[in-house]
């Protein structure tokens, strides 16, 4: 039974600093988690502005097998299908949006401002060091946790060097700060029912717009390979996303997100629901198992409810179930040189848009890139069963 507004603040209350408990001590055990990880649960400066976006432009630089063509063997800067031209008759991506607010800032890497809606938002912006001529970059939105901010995604995910491994351009958005849950901790997005109406989640998704819109226009992307990721609220906010922004988005991520439906937590009744996609993309649903829990959420309800959706809709999805509960997915670093979160960034690589509806390279079997406890389709994931570093409500 859902509990009232009165017992659900004092419970509430009595979680103050929940969502954000293990920021900073689990920033200097990320390593060690990383490293616990890898003996238990592991398998064997700026891109210039290019305006035109043709198919073969696409695929100038890569190889017959989706790689770059100047990626050496040992380099571990891996593009897959994403780097490939679409096939004869393949639904590709459309344009993207046109800026809202009349002529795009001029961006840069680091922190910007962009007014959309009429207010003024902030986003970090990722550039992939040493461009080379005719590279294209796929681009990966980033939403926070509660209690998060941009600048601690930056950090804690390794965003500047994924994207200078994995060759892609990151935008972090930094949340606007005007949303309360029952009127009582602030929120970072418009995740449930209470904290926003459909305007302001409108506004948030026209946010999303102006971003794509301007760095679009700026720099060197690949509007084939336009992917989501959110980790805890941001992967709340991401489902919400996906589900009215398809249309744009080759893939997307929630990492301990999910929608409302069955669980046993009380936020559980409060979040949105699942929106039928214009199009079925790619998904890939990580959560902490059971246990993943935080601020009266039920994730492991909540992540499930996210497949059952996009399952009936015949969305093509990869599940990845940990066992350290609302913390820092214990991935560890697949190779030298590259980061905990390398088949993270490798899912988005290998799911363009023209992939035909609920088809994936990896429907079949993981390469080594991927922890034993990934696996395609949902419930088919063997939940980790290794050492947790970082466990409990950390995010």
């Amino acid at each position: 039974m859902l509990l009232s507004r009165a017992a659900f603040a004092v419970s509430l209350l009595a979680l103050v600093g929940c969502a954000d408990s293990g920021a900073s001590s689990a920033d200097s055990q990320h390593d060690a988690a990383r490293d616990a990880a890898a003996a238990d649960g592991q398998r064997d400066t700026q891109p210039a502005p290019d305006s035109t976006r043709d198919a073969a432009g696409d695929a100038r630089d890569a190889t017959a097998d989706g790689t770059r063509a100047d990626a050496s063997p040992d380099s571990n800067i891996l593009v897959t299908m994403c780097a490939s031209p679409p096939p004869s008759g393949a639904t590709t991506a459309p344009p993207p949006p046109t800026y809202g607010g009349g002529t795009c800032p001029a961006l840069v890497a680091g922190r910007n401002t962009l007014v959309s809606s009429g207010a003024q938002r902030e986003l970090i912006l990722v550039l992939p060091n040493n461009p080379q001529p005719g590279e294209r970059f796929p681009l990966i939105f980033m939403w926070h946790w509660l209690g998060g901010s941009a600048d601690k995604m930056l950090t804690r995910v390794e965003v500047q060097n994924a994207a200078d491994q994995q060759r892609f351009i990151a935008v972090i958005p930094e949340a606007k700060g005007d949303l309360k849950l029952l009127g009582l901790r602030d929120l970072p997005w418009p995740i449930t029912v209470d904290s926003a109406n459909q305007a302001r989640r409108d506004e948030e998704h026209t946010f999303f717009d102006d971003m794509l819109a301007c760095v679009s226009k700026q720099f060197a992307i690949n509007r084939e390979c336009v992917a989501g990721f959110g980790v805890s609220a941001g992967a709340l906010y991401v489902a919400q996303l996906a589900s009215v922004r398809s249309f744009y988005l080759s893939s997307f991520i929630s990492a301990s997100g999910g929608v409302a439906g069955p669980g046993n937590g009380v936020l559980n009744n409060l979040l949105l629901p699942w929106t039928k996609a214009q199009r079925a993309l790619p998904a890939l649903v990580l959560w902490g198992g059971p246990k993943d829990t935080c601020v009266l959420t039920d994730f492991d309800g909540a992540s499930k409810n996210l497949e059952k959706a996009l399952a009936a809709d015949g969305h093509f999805i990869l599940e990845c179930v940990h066992n350290c509960d609302h913390s820092v997915p214990p991935f560890a670093a697949p190779a030298p040189g590259m980061t905990a979160f390398a088949p993270l960034w490798d899912f988005v690589l290998r799911h363009p848009y023209w992939l035909a509806t609920g088809t994936s390279p990896l429907s079949s079997s993981l390469p080594p890139l991927y922890p034993s406890w990934c696996a395609p389709g949902a419930g088919n994931a063997q939940i980790r069963s290794g050492v947790c570093v970082e466990q409990g409500c950390a995010l």
